[in-house]
């Protein structure tokens, strides 16, 4: 089990992942090296442009035996629904529920051999990453994990998006807006000392009043 990690870039990422690989790392996230999933990167220009510029960073990942965590993340400018003037716009909602189907299914079903697991965000408590609210997020993560399940059966799916475990009380808004069922685990982000224990047993009580396993 791999109980260490770092963050690399994606284009001299050759000889980190080597180094990964010969002291016992296992798995890619995509975030920082591999931005594979980010809607921003597959459909900045409009609903009928289609890019995949990581491709050839996942096959290496494949071909060295990681296993690779994706991500989807971001919303394009032209299918945001944030405010003309708001700034970050890429961190709010999608105003169109159909073309953030669509982009799920395309991204998640040409991976389908090389991909299994899919976590839907990244941090969504803080602002710098989301800017709706977690009822908005639970939406979210159910169109997601339906259009998943739909295209790639066999996927497993991490809802929270590595949300912070000092952010118990949007946690719990989360999931009182029924997003429990739509997803296969719960991904966390810093577990600090002073509080990680009473932290995660607030997590795993609240995860199993909503059915999360």
């Amino acid at each position: 089990v791999s109980v260490s990690g770092g963050h690399m870039d994606g284009i001299n990422h050759n000889w980190p992942l080597e180094a990964v690989r010969n002291i016992g790392i296992q798995w890619s996230r995509c975030h920082d090296m591999l931005q594979n999933g980010w809607w921003t990167r597959i459909q900045p220009g409009g609903p009928d442009e289609w890019q995949w510029p990581y491709d050839p960073v996942q096959w290496d990942l494949d071909a060295m035996g990681f296993s690779t965590l994706g991500e989807l993340l971001w919303t394009p400018q032209w299918a945001s629904s944030a405010p003309p003037d708001a700034a970050s716009r890429q961190a709010y909602p999608p105003a169109d529920w159909d073309a953030y189907r669509r982009y799920v299914a395309e991204t998640v079903e040409p991976y389908g051999g090389s991909i299994k697991h899919w976590e839907i965000w990244n941090e969504p408590h803080f602002s710098g990453f989301w800017r709706g609210t977690p009822q908005q997020y639970a939406e979210l993560l159910k169109v997601a994990y339906t259009e998943v399940k739909r295209v790639a059966p066999d996927s497993f799916v991490l809802g929270g998006g590595g949300v912070s475990l000092r952010s118990m009380d949007w946690i719990a808004q989360m999931l009182e807006a029924g997003a429990g069922p739509y997803m296969d685990g719960f991904s966390i982000h810093y577990l600090e000392p002073d509080c990680a224990g009473e932290q995660t047993d607030t997590l795993r009580r609240l995860l199993d009043e909503h059915g999360v396993k």
